[in-house]
C-alpha cells in the first residue's frame, strides 16, 4: 500500500498538489492586499497541474486481483486517516485556473503568452492609472522586468506559491519589487504547507545553496 502511494505521489505530482493548495489559500490574502490599495505579484512554478488525492486507494479495493491482506490494510488506513482519504484534494485547480476564475482581470505572464502581450501587462501593472492589480507570473519569467513602487502610491506585494530552491531564483523574483529606487517597503511572503516534505525541499536545499552563494559573494 505504501509503495502504491509513493508511486502515485512522485516529485512532480507533489509540486503540482502543493501549488494547487497554496493557490486556493492565497485568494483571500490577495483580496486583502488589493483592498489596501496594493499591487500584487504572485509567483508560481508550473503552468499546468492541479490537485489529486494520493491517499484515495479505492481503485485497489475495486480491483478483483487485490490480495485480501492489502484490502485489510487499506481498510485500516481509511479508518485511521479518514481525513486524508476524504480530503477534496482532487478538486483543486492549478494556480492559473484559480486566479483566472477569482480575478478575471489578472495579468498572466508565462511562456505561453505572446511577448507583446507580456510587455503590455508589465506596463499595465506599473501604470498608476490602473490602480491595484494582481499579476500571476511563472517563475521562469523572474528576470528582465521591474515592478517596484516608484511613486509611493501603490505598495508592492510578492506572494510565492512555488519553491525557489535556488537562491539565485529567489533573489531574481524578490528583485522584481524590491530594488533600488522603491518608494515604499515591499512585502514578500512565501507560502508553506508545513509538511515535512516541503520543509526538507525548501529549507534544507535552499539553505545549503544559499550558504554556498554567500561564500562565493564574500570571495571565499
Amino acid at each position: 500500500m505504501a509503495e502504491t502511494i509513493r508511486d502515485r505521489f512522485d516529485y512532480l505530482s507533489r509540486r503540482y498538489l502543493l501549488e494547487a493548495i497554496k493557490a486556493t489559500e492565497a485568494v483571500s490574502h490577495v483580496r486583502e492586499h488589493l483592498a489596501l490599495n496594493r499591487k500584487v505579484v504572485v509567483f508560481h512554478d508550473y503552468k499546468k497541474g492541479g490537485g489529486f488525492n494520493p491517499f484515495d486507494l479505492s481503485h485497489l479495493v475495486d480491483n478483483a486481483s487485490t490480495l485480501p491482506e492489502l484490502r485489510d490494510a487499506i481498510a485500516e488506513f481509511d479508518a485511521e486517516f479518514k481525513d486524508l482519504r476524504m480530503a477534496k484534494l482532487h478538486a483543486l485547480p492549478s494556480p492559473i485556473q484559480v486566479f483566472r476564475r477569482e480575478f478575471p482581470k489578472v495579468l498572466v505572464v508565462n511562456g505561453d503568452e505572446k511577448k507583446a502581450d507580456i510587455l503590455t501587462r508589465y506596463r499595465t501593472f506599473n501604470d498608476e492609472r490602473s490602480g491595484p492589480q494582481v499579476m500571476l507570473v511563472q517563475s521562469a519569467k523572474s528576470a528582465g522586468w521591474s515592478g517596484h513602487d516608484t511613486t509611493g502610491k501603490f505598495q508592492r506585494v510578492l506572494l510565492n506559491l512555488g519553491q525557489p530552491t535556488a537562491p539565485t531564483t529567489a533573489i531574481q523574483q524578490e528583485g522584481r519589487i524590491y530594488r533600488t529606487g522603491q518608494a515604499s517597503d515591499a512585502i514578500i511572503r512565501y507560502f508553506n504547507t508545513g509538511t515535512n516534505w516541503e520543509r526538507w525541499t525548501f529549507a534544507t536545499t535552499i539553505a545549503q545553496r544559499a550558504s554556498a552563494a554567500e561564500n562565493l559573494a564574500m570571495g571565499e
